[in-house]
């Protein structure tokens, strides 16, 4: 069974300190750390239980770790004392050969280990801690260990994992489109939606392990519609604040217009809001919010509009009407007064009138008196002519 644990097993690198043989075969050729480690592993020749004991920790050793190697390094001081304090003595007090060996053991490990891999997937992190956590619960419980198993919980947790990583960019990327790129037109921001899905799902299909991703795709799937969801409220928001500044800023001049009482009807008020309308409906984004801005807004200012021109009107009719009463009274006054003086000077023309005839009555008599008169001193100038 060693050869099945093996793929799952790390390679195997037995570091031998303070060595002190010689590296050299039975026939005193010089051989390699590694070829002293293989010599170690041989099968001693023997029945004893001891011997059986050590060759079987050696078959184990072989068939467990096929990738095995082994370095050798030479005692760290010369004194014994310092053996007990090594971990604060300063690498200038070590021997050199020593740290020599030493810098070569870094290289080798730093340089040739392979990174830690299970069923052909490489590991990170996350997913080593965790499996050294699930084989650790197990060797302290006592229980069997299920390497099967366990690499299913770690498929599973770095899965998992791999979902938050790809929810974690979809939402990086959406934070970023909030910030520099809304608001959007509907058609652009489900361009965007389609875009961060894709990439949210390639870096799921390269975080995680296995191959039946189908359970994970769809939990990624639901967090992506969730961070949508909010990604279209926020778009909406912003949409709107934005359209009801331009609403308010393409409405401006009308509103001046109105509150100076340009528009002497509503007529001439209607001709410009449905300008300003179009101008609207052309400059704000295709959002799901565009028509209600425009018929919000802009239906929202008729009735006050239509209110403070009809205001207007009914000042202007009722200043006309005041004019004209004022202009009648005026007529009125002056046509009593024309009266007035018509009656006053047709009663002195009467007056004048009956003078004139009165005068003429006396004329009249005095001229009747002096006809009589005359014919009389007629008569007796006649008499007396006839005496003599």
């Amino acid at each position: 069974q060693g050869e099945t644990f093996a793929q799952f097993f790390p390679a195997f690198l037995w570091v031998v300190r303070d060595f002190a043989l010689r590296l050299e075969d039975g026939d005193g050729g010089s051989i390699s750390s590694k070829q002293y480690l293989e010599s170690a592993l041989t099968p001693t020749q023997g029945f004893s239980e001891g011997a059986e004991v050590k060759n079987r920790i050696r078959r184990m050793l072989l068939a467990f770790f096929p990738d095995r190697d082994c370095v050798t390094l030479k005692r760290p001081v010369e004194d014994e004392s310092m053996l007990q304090k090594l971990d604060t003595c300063d690498w200038s007090e070590l021997r050199p050969e020593f740290v020599e060996q030493v810098r070569g053991l870094r290289k080798k490990i730093y340089g040739s280990s392979p990174p830690k891999s299970l069923n052909g997937k490489n590991l990170d992190g996350h997913m080593i801690g965790w499996l050294a956590e699930a084989y650790s619960k197990s060797i302290n419980e006592g229980a069997s260990l299920n390497i099967g198993d366990a690499w299913t919980q770690v498929a599973n947790s770095r899965n998992t994992k791999a979902v938050e990583e790809a929810v974690a960019l979809y939402s990086q990327l959406a934070s970023e489109c909030k910030h520099s790129e809304m608001p959007l037109a509907s058609k652009e921001l489900d361009e965007r939606h389609n875009d961060y899905t894709t990439r949210a799902r390639k870096l799921l299909r390269q975080n995680s392990v296995g191959d039946d991703l189908d359970e994970f795709t769809a939990e990624l799937n639901d967090k992506i519609l969730g961070e949508y969801a909010s990604l279209r409220t926020e778009n909406e928001r912003l949409a709107r604040e934005g359209a009801l500044q331009v609403a308010k800023d393409t409405y401006a001049p009308i509103l001046a217009g109105v509150e100076s009482h340009a528009y002497e009807t509503f007529k001439s008020y209607e001709a410009a809001r449905a300008k300003a309308r179009q101008e609207l409906a052309a400059s704000i984004p295709d959002t799901p919010v565009k028509a209600e801005v425009l018929s919000s807004f802009m239906e929202g200012c008729v009735s006050d509009a239509a209110g403070r021109i009809e205001a207007k009107r009914t000042l202007d009719a009722e200043a006309e009407a005041a004019g004209l009463r004022d202009k009648l009274g005026e007529a009125q006054h002056e046509a009593s007064q024309t009266k007035i003086q018509l009656e006053k000077e047709t009663g002195e023309l009467k007056l004048r009138e009956q003078h004139v005839k009165e005068d003429l009555e006396k004329a009249r008599e005095k001229e009747k008196e002096t006809r009589e008169e005359a014919e009389r001193e007629k008569q007796r100038l006649e008499g007396e002519a006839s005496e003599l």
